[in-house]
């Protein structure tokens, strides 16, 4: 169904710099064709006013959606890289209260034309999710969940609270607060993950509240 649709359209140039289809355009299997450069490729041949079926229109915006959602893990991987850059891991910016969160946030605030601590906030997030919500990236990369939600999980798991003394129930020695948070985070995150995409933000919120209440009832009751 993909190549059928990228083989459809005669491109002729639109003033908006997309190209539009010589007559209606079939997008039969468009909710079948993976965000990325092959959807770009879709989308930039047909314009809404040439779409006679609401259902396709429905389509249409739910593979926009898409193909945002793969954008937004892109910019995510990046700015997690520029927190890791040198650049913002100066000793001397550091001296002057610049970690490299914080250093990072106001390269991209001063860029994308926002306020400082949005741009930190923004970085703090990105490097959370790539360091410790892979299947939660894997699935903004794929258009099953928007950025609002996998931020949502983000900031919903940074007050996890691991409990003290654990042990290995078959060593016997203590796990470290670090790893226990690890395992915590991944539990919360198979829990919520596979009906996030189904979910309003507010029912995936909620899902979290009560993921993070059951597997750590001591951040829930704090």
């Amino acid at each position: 169904a993909a190549t059928r649709i990228k083989h459809m359209f005669e491109a002729e140039s639109n003033a908006d710099g997309r190209e539009s289809a010589a007559g209606p355009p079939d997008l039969v299997g468009l909710e079948h064709v993976p965000p990325g450069p092959e959807l770009v490729s879709v989308l930039a041949r047909v314009h809404p006013d040439d779409v006679a079926d609401a259902y396709d229109l429905v389509e249409l915006a739910a593979a926009c959606r898409r193909l945002k959602a793969w954008a937004d893990g892109i910019e995510l991987e990046s700015a997690a890289a520029l927190a890791r850059h040198p650049m913002c891991n100066d000793s001397t910016a550091a001296r002057y209260g610049f970690s490299a969160t914080r250093a990072a946030g106001q390269l991209l605030a001063a860029r994308l034309g926002l306020a400082p601590s949005t741009g930190a906030d923004r970085v703090a997030t990105a490097v959370q999710l790539v360091e410790e919500l892979p299947d939660t990236m894997a699935a903004l990369f794929r258009g099953e969940i928007d950025f609002p939600k996998v931020a949502a999980l983000a900031v919903g798991l940074r007050a996890l609270e691991p409990p003290d003394g654990m042990q290995d129930a078959v060593t016997r020695e203590k796990i470290t607060a670090d790893g226990l948070r690890r395992g915590l985070v991944a539990r919360v995150e198979a829990r919520v993950l596979p009906k996030a995409g189904s979910r309003s933000l507010r029912q995936h919120r909620d899902a979290i509240a009560r993921a993070v209440a059951a597997v750590a009832p001591r951040t829930a009751e704090q």
